[in-house]
């Protein structure tokens, strides 16, 4: 699902946000695409969804050629579902309903 998120970053203002947007969301991690700034593997970035947010922990960075095609992928470090989206038990169930 393809989202615009604002994300603050470590060490950030609570009104300094930066915009994203996401590329794939589930349950416990992120992909996003967009993000203009400095972040590095294991950073702790805030992600907000509307007027839900949650920390989430940076795991890889894609680069390409071009920094606007970078990815960022990020695992949640909290019990937390910001997408309003209710996410099925197990991956085998969302294959059954494929």
């Amino acid at each position: 699902m393809v989202l615009p998120v604002r994300v603050k970053l470590p060490g950030a203002a609570a009104r300094d946000l930066k915009v994203a947007y996401t590329l794939d969301a589930t349950d416990r991690g992120v992909r996003l695409a967009g993000l203009e700034a400095e972040v590095k593997v294991d950073d702790v970035i805030e992600i907000h969804n509307r007027t839900k947010r949650a920390l989430f922990r940076i795991v890889w960075i894609k680069h390409s050629d071009k920094a606007s095609e970078r990815q960022i992928g990020a695992v949640c470090v909290e019990e937390k579902n910001i997408w309003s989206v209710d996410f099925p038990a197990d991956a085998q169930e969302n294959e059954k309903k494929q």
